[in-house]
């Protein structure tokens, strides 16, 4: 069994899914889709069955990811 730690953005309409790990991605039309993608790209990409693919989803929120490195620089001014 292969296990992998994928990511989930929205990405416009579409969901983009990666698999850091072999710097693989593809696309869901639903969230509840994007862990049979990260399953179903990375069977592909290892030629295995999608059966032997274990994964970890984590979801991603943009907006957020821009306000850790600000949130982090006034935690350091004000310490």
């Amino acid at each position: 069994m292969t296990h992998v730690d994928a990511t989930v953005t929205r990405d416009g309409q579409w969901w983009l899914v990666e698999v850091p790990e072999f710097d693989i991605s593809g696309q869901a039309a639903r969230l509840t889709d994007a862990e049979d993608v990260a399953r179903e790209i990375t069977a592909l990409w290892l030629d295995v069955p999608e059966e032997d693919v274990s994964v970890t989803l984590t979801q991603v929120r943009p907006d957020l990811q821009k306000r850790v490195p600000e949130e982090r620089g006034a935690r350091r001014r004000f310490s």
